[in-house]
Formats: C-alpha cells, sequence, structure tokens
C-alpha cells in the first residue's frame, strides 16, 4: 500500500487538515524523523473497515518498522514508529511514563482507540494531536 491508496481508503473517514496532517507524521516517520506529538485516531464508530486504519498506516511504514508499546525495549534499536492498541486503555501508570518520555524525544507515536481521555493524562493529551475517524 501507497499513501496515495491510503488517502483513497480513509479520506471519506478523515477531514482534510486531519489527512494534511497525517501526510506530514507520514513523511516525518518515512523519513526516521522526530515528531513532537502523539497521533490519536479516535473511532466514533465501532462498525467497518474504519478501525483497520492503523493496520493500513502500519503497512505504510512497512512491518520491520514499527513496535507495539508493550513489545518495545529502552535499550533495543529506536523504531520508526510507535503502535499503542487500544488494548492499553485504562488510565495505566507504566504507559502513561513511557509515552511520556517518547513524546519528550519526539518519537513517533501512533494510537488508536474509542477513548482517549480516560486513558492517558493531561500532558500527555497536550501534546496529542485528535484525529476524529467517523
Amino acid at each position: 500500500m501507497d499513501m496515495e491508496n491510503f488517502k483513497d481508503l480513509h479520506q471519506q473517514n478523515i477531514s482534510y487538515d486531519d489527512f494534511t496532517i497525517l501526510c506530514d507524521f507520514y513523511s516525518c516517520v518515512k523519513k526516521g524523523g522526530k515528531y513532537k506529538k502523539m497521533i490519536a485516531f479516535i473511532y466514533e464508530k465501532r462498525k467497518d473497515s474504519k478501525c483497520n486504519i492503523i493496520s493500513n498506516f502500519a503497512d505504510l511504514i512497512g512491518e520491520t518498522n514499527f513496535t507495539e508499546i508493550n513489545n518495545f525495549k529502552l535499550y533495543d534499536k529506536r523504531p520508526e514508529l510507535i503502535i499503542i492498541p487500544e488494548r492499553c486503555k485504562g488510565k495505566n501508570r507504566k504507559i502513561n511514563g513511557i509515552v511520556r518520555n517518547l513524546i519528550f524525544y519526539e518519537q513517533p507515536i501512533l494510537y488508536g482507540g474509542k477513548f482517549i481521555k480516560g486513558v492517558f493524562n493531561k500532558d500527555i493529551l497536550d501534546k496529542t494531536h485528535t484525529i476524529y475517524v467517523n
């Protein structure tokens, strides 16, 4: 999958401004760069392929270039992207601490789920760009 296919598949579910930010995030990740905010996909409805947006984005990056937060170790080589799946819901001190440090070091992070306010602390939410997927 390339960015054009991704756009065709998801542009009806994401606003133009959010898609522009997502394209900027994508180019940053592909260059192995840093990004100052976490990107969060919030699903307003749980049905159909909208929930595959994270896996589709991960396919763009390439499976060897990302890791899930639960598998991330500080001593590992820095991945291009860290993904936080929805199963990490509920304020979790460990996850919040890891995300806080990763944002400080401008590590590209992608979260996907139905909720965000009950998952992360306010300081993390202030450094998050939320994309509502309808």
